[in-house]
């Protein structure tokens, strides 16, 4: 994204003057002349520079001092979904559908959805696990997990739990909502960790149970969505190696929230749970 690249280009120029590093006694701060040292002060007293401390696997790159940035690469992919499927067939039976009807206009013949006991956070670790093995990298070795989900476990978020499930203990876990363009969103937040050298190793993860919170009686959106998980884990690239991803082009329109959303029950009308997949036998998680 042009823009952005802009704007991080003319913040590394202006950053030359001070830098932060980190040493083993715990971080420092670094500035040059007598005004920066003084305005660094005051802002470490009073509380305004927020510290994280870094595992030993990971040093703070000294980004500020060097403007050129980091290539990422792809390194591991993986995916886990459940083993239950609800076929074009399976939905006649509780929607005025029919399969024709859904592949005509979708190529959708089945989705697969979560059974009573299983959870997506344990399918968006198995796919975590997968993303590993393929790259050959250690879940210790990970610098940050990002989830991308819009229905997660819990509502404080699931990149914990996912965080714990895999042993990635000397990484950062967050939870990203952006719906559809999710797993684009963590994506390019994730490269831009990389280039900056703040982070080595980012598994950036796509997940979401949309039968949650699906409405089974509209025709219009219960044909459309599953429920399952995608990996990747995203990694500096070797020195000389130009960076994968070879551009961003992002925009927003919240106007378009009247075509696709899913409130909460009580507003607008629109049930959060319905029993519909019960009836034919379907044990779901919720």
């Amino acid at each position: 994204m042009q823009s952005y690249s802009n704007t991080t280009a003319r913040y590394a120029k202006g950053a030359r003057s001070g830098c932060f590093t980190q040493s083993t006694k715990g971080p420092v701060v670094r500035w040059k002349g007598q005004q920066h040292r003084q305005a660094a002060a005051g802002a470490l007293s009073s509380g305004s520079l927020l510290w994280a401390k870094q595992s030993s696997s990971l040093r703070l790159r000294d980004v500020a001092a060097n403007a050129q940035l980091l290539g990422c690469k792809l390194a591991g992919v993986g995916s886990s979904v459940p083993s239950t499927v609800l076929s074009n067939v399976d939905l006649e039976q509780f929607v005025d559908t029919n399969d024709e009807w859904i592949t005509t206009r979708t190529g959708i013949k089945r989705r697969h959805i979560l059974a009573e006991g299983e959870s997506m956070s344990e399918h968006a670790a198995k796919a975590c696990a997968k993303a590993l093995e393929m790259a050959g990298v250690s879940a210790e070795d990970v610098n940050i997990v990002l989830m991308s989900t819009s229905t997660p476990d819990d509502v404080f978020g699931s990149a914990c739990q996912v965080q714990a499930a895999i042993g990635a203990k000397n990484a950062v876990a967050f939870d990203l909502t952006a719906a559809c363009s999710g797993f684009v969103l963590g994506l390019v937040t994730a490269a831009q960790y990389i280039r900056t050298g703040m982070a080595k190793h980012i598994l950036v993860v796509g997940a979401d149970a949309m039968s949650r919170v699906v409405d089974w009686r509209d025709r219009g959106t219960c044909i459309l969505f599953g429920d399952g998980c995608g990996a990747v884990l995203v990694s500096a690239a070797p020195d000389g190696e130009s960076c994968s991803l070879l551009g961003v082009d992002m925009h927003s329109d919240g106007n378009g929230m009247k075509s696709l959303h899913a409130s909460y029950s009580g507003c607008g009308g629109k049930p959060f749970q319905v029993s519909s997949l019960g009836r034919l036998g379907f044990k779901t998680c919720c």
